[in-house]
């Protein structure tokens, strides 16, 4: 039997001719978001931080959710989350299907905001770099009508392009707390290495030990962002801090003379590794994270398309790297 349906999708109202199936399960659009972020999470923590909702928001959209559909769809214990069977089939046959959906409302939506003109993004580091790279591909291929300038930021204040109006929006480590900028979630996370001189005994281990003299940097930057670049002390041990530099080849030259010692990721050794230099593993370390970060007053629907493609660039699963 054919009727006129009214369907709420994202705060939009759409109008159409349906066929009535009989016991179907009704759902809300928000239940199927929460479902596919943690599908590819398989962490509450993770999809809660994507979603910007608390984890118990998570676990009650979920468990009602199984509620409608009458199965459990993940298993859960103290250190994994997995999906079940039904779970996984449930996710295979939605995924394309809501993808389809948003990917509709998204190219309607555009053509009413007529999104054109250039977007300039800055990065901090290779890394970030190549990042924001991809996703200029990833935004590109769904809006050719953007142009996007790419911009390195500096790594004594990589958010000046921000303040000054160089840039329109940031990929850079995180965290960032300044007030008038607003942040979005973790896109990607980095394990940290340790970058010593092969000229050094340390370098021929299969790991790092704290308590190194570590390279500084000199600017004047947020003492919560130096921490974060360089804590002050790893599993209780204080970290030792050496020469100052102010950018990150500057720091390399330092290590590869033996002079002290930096902490970088996989995108520092894939884009800048040099021969004199070892990456050690730093197990105990928290890992570098990165996010998008921009102007709370001009969040421009530009801003907001490069930021969805960032999170379709990520992935969202897994955001460890």
């Amino acid at each position: 039997m054919a009727i006129c349906a009214v369907i709420v999708y994202h705060g939009l109202t759409i109008r159409r001719s349906v066929v009535v199936r009989r016991n179907v399960t009704t759902v809300e659009p928000r239940e199927i978001e929460v479902f596919l972020a943690l599908a590819q999470e398989l962490h509450f923590g993770r999809t809660a931080e994507a979603l910007m909702v608390s984890t118990a928001r998570v676990s009650q959209v979920i468990r009602r959710f199984e509620r409608r559909i009458g199965a459990p769809l993940f298993e859960r214990t103290s250190r994994r989350v997995a999906l079940t069977v039904i779970g996984t089939q449930l996710f295979t046959d939605l995924a394309p299907a809501h993808n389809a959906v948003a990917d509709a409302l998204e190219r309607a939506a555009d053509a009413a905001r007529e999104i054109n003109g250039e977007l300039a993004v800055g990065f901090l580091g290779p890394t970030a770099g190549d990042f924001v790279a991809a996703t200029s591909k990833t935004l590109s291929a769904r809006k050719p009508e953007c142009a996007v300038t790419l911009r390195e930021a500096d790594l004594g204040d990589p958010l000046a392009g921000l303040r000054s109006g160089e840039v329109d929006v940031v990929f850079t480590k995180l965290p960032v707390r300044e007030a008038g900028l607003k942040v979005g979630p973790v896109l990607l996370r980095k394990p940290r290495l340790l970058a010593v001189s092969n000229r050094l005994h340390i370098a021929r281990r299969s790991t790092a030990e704290p308590g190194l003299p570590f390279v500084d940097l000199v600017a004047p930057i947020p003492d919560y962002w130096r921490d974060a670049l360089l804590p002050r002390a790893v599993a209780g041990v204080p970290i030792e801090r050496g020469p100052a530099v102010k950018t990150l080849n500057e720091a390399l030259l330092v290590v590869a003379d033996g002079r002290g010692v930096c902490t970088v990721d996989d995108g520092v050794v894939r884009n800048l590794g040099r021969r004199d230099i070892a990456y050690l593993p730093l197990p105990d370390w928290p890992v570098f994270e990165f996010g998008l970060v921009w102007r709370a007053a001009r969040e421009t629907a530009m801003v907001r398309a490069f930021a969805e493609a960032a999170a379709r660039t990520a992935g969202r699963a897994p955001l460890l790297g």
